[in-house]
């Protein structure tokens, strides 16, 4: 989500000195970062699973998605039983999207054309996340500069706490320390929603 030159020219150094330091924390932030989101923000194949009860119980016939902005959708459902899953795929025309809300939509439930009902009997595949570099990337600003700040403000108190006293892994600075209000804000917009 950040490189090692975009951090240091965000922080305005210009020596190699401390490239090794720097690498650590490029790496760690964006572990942090998608640990603290729940959320794996680099692009990548999601699979989620539903339950048909819950869709026919409630009477929504909506997935919610854990994530937003989803792409490349496909719906399974469980033509087999619940111990020897067999997935079919749902066909496109029985269920609507609202990809940028990670919304999607059956035109009707399974249990109406006699399709067993039951505990995580639909699955859903898709695309989340950003492409974090190269010509189509796509990684918003806000996302950006909240890691670059985050690098910064981890840079820059391990440096005020001295060698001696500073580390990725145990040490007395940790990326919680450095999460002030003002990044949790950054950040909350690409959090997980739990559901």
């Amino acid at each position: 989500m950040i490189t090692k030159a975009e951090f240091k020219n965000f922080a305005g150094i210009s020596v190699d000195t401390y490239d090794d330091k720097i690498d650590l924390i490029v790496n760690g932030v964006i572990d942090f970062v998608q640990s603290y989101c729940q959320n794996k923000l680099v692009k990548g194949e999601v699979t989620e699973y539903f339950n048909g009860d819950d869709i026919i119980d409630e009477g929504d016939q909506i997935f919610l998605t854990n994530r937003t902005k989803i792409t490349d959708v496909t719906v399974y459902y469980n033509s087999g039983t619940e111990s020897s899953p067999s997935w079919s795929e749902e066909d496109r025309d029985n269920y609507a999207l609202l990809t940028d809300e990670g919304i999607i939509k059956l035109n009707f439930t399974r249990e109406n054309l006699g399709v067993q009902s039951g505990y995580n009997n639909y699955k859903v595949v898709y695309t989340a996340g950003y492409t974090i570099s190269g010509d189509s990337a796509d990684l918003p600003n806000g996302l950006k500069l909240a890691c670059l700040k985050l690098a910064d403000g981890f840079y820059n108190k391990s440096e005020s706490e001295g060698e001696s006293s500073e580390g990725l892994d145990g040490g007395n600075v940790t990326f919680q320390d450095c999460l002030t209000p003002e990044l949790k804000s950054m950040l909350s917009t690409y959090r997980v929603r739990n559901i």
